[in-house]
């Protein structure tokens, strides 16, 4: 009877197994071989490109500068005194010589009376002893003595007379007057500042260029700049250049004329300077987030029959955002702008914008 019933649970459970190992065998998904090569390979990705054309290009240097005056000095006392005449007009325009400031010199006049004097008797002397001379009547070394002491006292008056000019203050150049920190009357030392004196036209800019574009920076290379007080753009011209280049900063100082300057522009004035130095009218250029570093140098994708292709270029000119490519690319190219860094070589790929 065990032996029976042992029989049927045997039965019925290959029964079971018979119905359900199919079902199971028909779920289990089927696996085929290389499944996820073709996959890989069939994966599209979604690009923008820059349909290349030909465009001009500036090779140009953006840098900052600082607004010179074409001459600017500080008037001081080269001696003491006390002030007798001050005839400075704050703001006010003065030419070259003009007499700015006059120190009291009574003790000099006095001086140079005596001085002179002093050489009329020594020219009276000279005259007789030449006389006396020519009749034998005195030795040469006499009269040499009297001609030493005409060339004394001749010494003694163009001394003075320095003092003199000392005491008068004039414009070294024309120019515009500064704030004068002296009144009339007051009494100056040697080295006081009375005022200052500038001369704006024209004005200087000095400027740094990098160490690669030292070469191609001369005098006569036009360049433009903006100072913050106005939007107008200012035309100059460098006139000079420093023959060495500062080993800290690797860089070069320039200085130009500005040629078109008015009130706005004023010395010590912070100026961004523009200098271009050469212009392509027919260049290739793309944008630079379409460059990719490459062993041998930099490539880019271009898009080719649905495909990335990748292609070496050679560069040129760089501004802000684009890149000259000197040789590589054609007009009409369409280079990848986006996701560059995910593409493959010969990847399927769809354009989904064209940017500008």
């Amino acid at each position: 009877m065990k032996r029976k019933n042992l029989l049927w649970i045997i039965i019925i459970v290959c029964v079971i197994v018979g119905i359900a190992l199919p079902k199971v065998l028909a779920s289990k998904p089927e696996v085929k071989k290389g499944s996820g090569g073709p996959a890989k390979r069939n994966m599209v990705t979604n690009v923008s490109v820059y349909v290349v054309k030909l465009q001009p290009i500036s090779d140009q240097i953006i840098s900052t500068g600082n607004i010179l005056a074409n001459e600017q000095v500080d008037l001081k006392s080269e001696i003491s005194g006390r002030i007798t005449s001050l005839k400075i007009e704050e703001g006010a325009p003065v030419v070259k010589g003009q007499l700015l400031v006059k120190i009291n010199d009574s003790d000099l006049q006095a001086q140079l009376l005596k001085a002179k004097a002093a050489y009329n008797l020594a020219k009276d002397r000279e005259n007789r002893q030449k006389v006396l001379l020519e009749k034998a009547v005195i030795s040469t070394e006499d009269y040499q003595t009297a001609v030493k002491d005409l060339e004394s006292c001749n010494a003694d008056i163009e001394l003075i007379t320095s003092q003199i000019r000392k005491t008068e203050i004039r414009a070294p150049f024309s120019g515009i007057i500064g704030l004068r920190s002296v009144s009339d009357g007051a009494y100056l030392n040697v080295g006081t500042q009375i005022a200052s004196l500038i001369s704006l036209n024209p004005l200087k800019i000095d400027f740094a260029i990098p160490e690669r574009y030292f070469g191609n920076v001369k005098p006569g290379t036009k360049l433009t700049f903006t100072v913050q007080a106005s939007e107008k753009v200012y035309n100059a011209h460098v006139y000079a250049v420093e023959p060495r280049v500062d080993e800290m900063t690797r860089t070069a100082q320039a200085r130009a004329f500005c040629d078109d300057a008015d009130s706005f522009v004023a010395p010590g004035a912070f100026a961004k300077v523009n200098l271009v130095l050469g212009t392509n009218a027919d260049a290739v250029i793309v944008p630079s987030q379409s460059l990719v570093p490459d062993i041998t140098g930099q490539k880019v994708f271009c898009v080719r029959q649905g495909k990335a292709v990748p292609v070496s270029v050679h560069t040129g000119i760089r501004t802000a955002q684009m890149v000259e490519v000197t040789s590589g690319l054609a007009a009409g190219d369409s280079v990848v702008t986006t996701g560059v860094l995910m593409l493959r070589p010969n990847m399927p790929v769809v354009v989904t914008a064209d940017s500008e």
